[in-house]
């Protein structure tokens, strides 16, 4: 029976995997598996030492990437820190003072003394070997620390630096005798000093890389015997070692090799950018064997690269692979020792085996028999219990020892005894009967649910029957059926509409609420999901559709969405759709269920209020936009009114209303002096800007005098100035103050925007003209009046307040720069006969044409002034006393020919004396200078008149 009931239960049996005895191999066969495994482990050793040589020199890779890392990142800070000393030194006042002092030649030996301390503290304070302070000559001014030669490449360092006014670097070297046992290191900043022009002095720190640079890098961070970081530079066809060498001590020793010897990884480093960064595998400069990790120093031509030897990388590998070899030797003789032991065991350890698997097989049979919860029997073909589980006892109501005495028909309480032996005589047994009624030992009933599977068992057909109660999943349905009747009358009262899909025929339980909302009577429209399809607005059909089989198929959490069903008499009904899926214990999909409401008086609310907001929302923007023009007007004003030119207010105009985006593309003209035409001064946006000046009778608002508005280019009275597209429409306001035309402004449209809505647009362009037109009046004005006062009316040269104003300014400027100024004065030889002779107008004559003489004669930095009845008064700015006196000479001779006329009559030629003196050989201050010119010219006056005198102190 127990081997049945293994059978029907699904047990496995031992029969077949415990009774077969283990095999052995005879001959040839039996010297096979140890062959085999002595192969295998030779080749796991193999893969061993690959994986382990690969291991190390990752390991090491990533070890020489960051120690090189590191000292790159030294290097490159080191170097900074030595150019912000430059800058330091270069932005040093001090410094710069006491250079000048010291260059002049009058500086007492306090201030040298002060020099000297200023260099020393910052040689000291910086760790410099020497800091020297020398001129362009590269002569030597002061010095402090260690006494250095001027060498020739140090002095073409100097003029570099004076003459380009930037830092100079001299790399890293040795003295020309590198084979010296105590040869210098050097690495120079040649740092020019501020102020002084070409002629300025220059500082040099001299540094000593093997004390302060090369022990930055040296330093190893972990012991090893042969590690070392190399400093290297390319050189030419070379590549040399800049630091002192661990194996090589001598400081001054250097070794380069050839860019072509690309076996040594100093080589590889320095002439293949490509390979920095990674392992580099070959020779050193001794030709032993290492490996490498090569960067490049960031702002410099340096290279740095650190390297071990590659017998003391490897070292550990191999000794890690001899102990390997010794424990796989050792491990494969025990195994091969240990295999005649294991064949030894094997018949034991089967016996052993069968024994526990009959063993477990009862316990999983008495586990699975006695502790089920659903009651398990075994019945004869009589109908007679041969066994049963407690479960079958405790269902029944009777002890388990009971049990064996009963028959099928005492526990039966729906069939007779003869009909339950017909049911066991069956052939074949139906497997399972899904509901009858057994009965308990106290006469009471209960619902079960039986399974039946035959077994033979020693030529006997039994029956082995599972019993489950399902009393208590009945109750459950009931109260759920009592339940779904609750909902429906819930339903029923309530406004909204239920609905409810059947995924798998496609039927569709429409409530009478659901019809009643699109005027149909209850069970009129077929309970079809194409009863659906068929009301809902086409429009929305397949998006609604899409969204139910999203939220069927999982991607969307639940069922929602607002869609227009068709009602009886034709008007739409706005419907809010929300639905769920029930789903079975698997998670597939039985049925959506969801409800419908009308929500068409709530959308015409909702639109009501969006009507509502959109008016408020334009009547913001209006607001916003007339607050944003009086803004732009008001900072268009304020910027005009703080121009201090017509051309910057040009400029101010176009860059204000590009950047406001308010009247859309236009330009500024300003009408030019012969009052006929007006040429474009400014533009905005893209711009409407004629491609030159143009004539007022090209503008119909020029014409008229007032503003003139083109909605279509192509039907209205269109302007022959603008430059738009099709289409465009524009306006055109005329700039008139007082009768007198100042300009015009030109504002275009995108489509017809300049006619509709186009009153604001208008309006807009009316006002910003109006404020262009004061402004640009009153800055005409400011202009006049300004010319007024600094220029002298007849003449049109500056006036002497002017010259009074300017001179100073002038003299600071050249003490600022290290310039000369020269100061002529100009008179008239004999101008009072002149005028008495001819007449005040023709005196007026000579001295307008002797203005313009000067203004076309002189340069534009040249500043010529009248200085009072026929003097005059010259400033040549950036000008020696040679070249100044030879420049008043052709003034002078261009007077002697100049030609006066007045009213067809000829005037005689008049000549000039000119006197001058120059700053700052004559004087310090601009008073000082004026005397000394005046006295020149008399001077000039009293050796003859007509020519050049320049001021002499005696």
């Amino acid at each position: 029976m127990t081997r049945s009931l293994h059978r029907a239960s699904g047990l496995p049996s031992d029969a077949r995997d415990a009774t077969t005895p283990p095999a052995h191999g005879r001959g040839w066969q039996r010297r096979l598996p140890p062959l085999a495994l002595t192969l295998l482990v030779a080749l796991i050793g193999t893969l061993v030492l690959s994986h382990l040589v690969a291991r190390e020199r990752t390991l090491q890779a990533g070890r020489l990437q960051a120690i090189v890392r590191l000292k790159a990142d030294n290097v490159a800070d080191w170097m900074k820190e030595r150019l912000e000393d430059a800058r330091i030194v270069r932005g040093s006042v001090a410094l710069q003072q006491l250079a000048v002092a010291v260059r002049s030649g009058d500086a007492d030996p306090a201030l040298l003394a002060r020099l000297q301390a200023r260099l020393r503290d910052f040689q000291r304070d910086q760790a410099y070997v020497t800091v020297q302070m020398l001129d362009e000559d590269a002569s030597l001014l002061a010095s402090a620390g260690r006494e250095e030669p001027v060498t020739e490449e140090l002095r073409a360092a100097v003029r570099r630096a004076a003459g380009t006014d930037r830092v100079v670097t001299i790399d890293i070297d040795h003295e020309p005798d590198v084979h010296a046992a105590t040869a210098a290191i050097h690495f120079d900043i040649v740092v020019p000093l501020a102020g002084g022009g070409a002629r300025r002095a220059v500082v040099v720190l001299h540094l000593d890389p093997a004390q302060v640079l090369f022990p930055r890098i040296q330093h190893w961070p972990y012991p090893s015997a042969t590690a070392e970081v190399l400093l290297l530079r390319r050189e030419g066809d070379r590549v040399r070692y800049i630091n002192d060498l661990r194996f090589k001590p001598n400081a001054a020793l250097q070794l380069s090799f050839p860019v072509t010897e690309l076996t040594r990884i100093a080589v590889q480093t320095v002439v293949d950018p490509a390979r920095r960064g990674r392992l580099l595998d070959g020779l050193d400069y001794r030709s032993e064997r290492v490996l490498g990790v090569g960067l490049a120093v960031p702002g410099t031509e340096w290279c740095l690269l650190a390297k071990m030897d590659r017998r003391e990388v490897m070292g550990p590998v191999w000794r890690e692979a001899g102990w390997f070899a010794a424990l796989a030797a050792l491990a494969l003789t025990t195994l091969l020792m240990a295999t005649n032991v294991m064949r030894q065991r094997a018949s034991l350890a089967y016996s052993r085996a069968l024994a526990q698997r009959l063993e477990e097989d009862a316990q999983r049979r008495n586990v699975m028999f006695g502790q089920s919860r659903d009651g398990m029997v075994v019945l004869d073909q009589t109908g007679r219990v041969i066994e049963a589980n407690q479960a079958f006892a405790d269902l029944h109501g009777y002890p388990l020892e009971a049990v064996p005495q009963l028959c099928v028909w005492d526990w039966q309480a729906v069939l007779t005894k003869e009909e339950a032996l017909a049911q066991l005589a069956q052939d074949p047994l139906p497997p399972r009967i899904p509901e009858t009624r057994h009965r308990r030992r106290d006469g009471t009933t209960f619902d079960v649910e039986l399974s039946y599977t035959p077994i033979q068992w020693s030529g006997a057909l039994q029956v082995f029957c599972v019993v489950r109660d399902v009393s208590g999943r009945k109750a459950i349905q009931a109260s759920l059926q009592q339940s779904e009747e609750r909902f429906e009358y819930a339903m029923r009262g309530s406004n909204d509409g239920l609905w409810d899909w059947d995924i798998s025929t496609d039927r569709v339980y429409y409530s009478p609420r659901w019809m009643s909302m699109l005027g149909y009577k209850a069970g009129e429209l077929p309970d079809t999901l194409e009863t659906f399809a068929r009301l809902v607005d086409p429009a929305q059909r397949a998006a609604i559709l899409t969204h139910a089989a999203d939220v069927i198929a999982g991607r969307a959490p639940k069922f929602e969405c607002e869609f227009k069903l068709r009602h009886r008499d034709g008007h739409d009904v706005d419907i809010l759709s929300r639905g769920f899926v029930v789903r079975d214990a698997n998670g597939a999909p039985l049925r959506m269920v969801g409800t419908h409401i009308d929500i068409t008086e709530r959308k015409r609310d909702e639109e009501r209020l969006r009507a509502a907001n959109e008016g408020l929302r334009r009547s913001m923007a209006a607001l916003q936009r007339h607050e944003e023009e009086l803004t732009l007007i008001a900072r268009l004003n304020d910027l005009l009114q703080a121009c201090a030119s017509a051309e910057e207010a040009y400029r101010v105009i176009g860059h204000t209303l590009t950047e406001a985006q308010v009247l859309g593309d236009g330009s500024l003209a300003i009408a030019t002096g012969d009052g006929g035409t007006v040429t474009p001064v400014a533009q905005w946006g893209a711009g409407a800007l004629p491609p030159g000046e143009f004539r007022f009778e090209e503008c119909w608002a020029l014409r008229l005098g007032q503003t003139h508005a083109v909605t279509d280019p192509a039907r209205d009275i269109a302007c022959e100035h603008p430059r738009l597209d099709a289409g465009r429409g524009y306006v055109c306001v005329p700039l008139i103050v007082k009768g007198e035309v100042l300009g015009l402004v030109t504002c275009a449209f995108p489509g017809d925007a300049a006619a509709q809505g186009g009153r604001d647009a208008r309006n807009l362009v009316a006002t910003v003209s109006e404020v262009l037109k004061l402004s640009l009046s009153n800055l005409r004005l400011r202009e006049s009046l300004r010319t007024q006062a600094t220029h002298d009316p007849l003449t049109g040269l500056f006036n002497r307040g002017y010259l009074d104003d300017i001179l100073p300014r002038e003299l600071q400027r050249a003490e600022r720069r290290g310039s000369r100024v020269c100061v002529a004065m100009l008179d008239l030889d004999r101008f009072k006969n002149f005028n008495d002779t001819y007449g005040h107008e023709a005196g007026d004559l000579l001295l307008r044409d002797f203005g313009h003489l000067l203004s076309t004669q002189l340069r534009k930095t040249d500043i010529p002034c009248r200085y009072g009845g026929e003097e005059f008064a010259v400033i040549l700015i950036d000008t020696a006393l040679e070249p100044a006196c030879h420049r008043l000479d052709g003034i002078r001779g261009a007077c002697e020919r100049l030609q006066l006329a007045l009213h067809g009559t000829a005037l005689p030629p008049v000549a000039v004396s000119i006197g001058i003196a120059e700053y700052p050989a004559h004087a310090q201050d601009a008073e000082t200078l004026l005397r000394a010119a005046d006295a020149a010219l008399y001077a000039a006056k009293r050796r003859g008149r007509n020519q050049v005198q320049s001021y002499r102190p005696d």
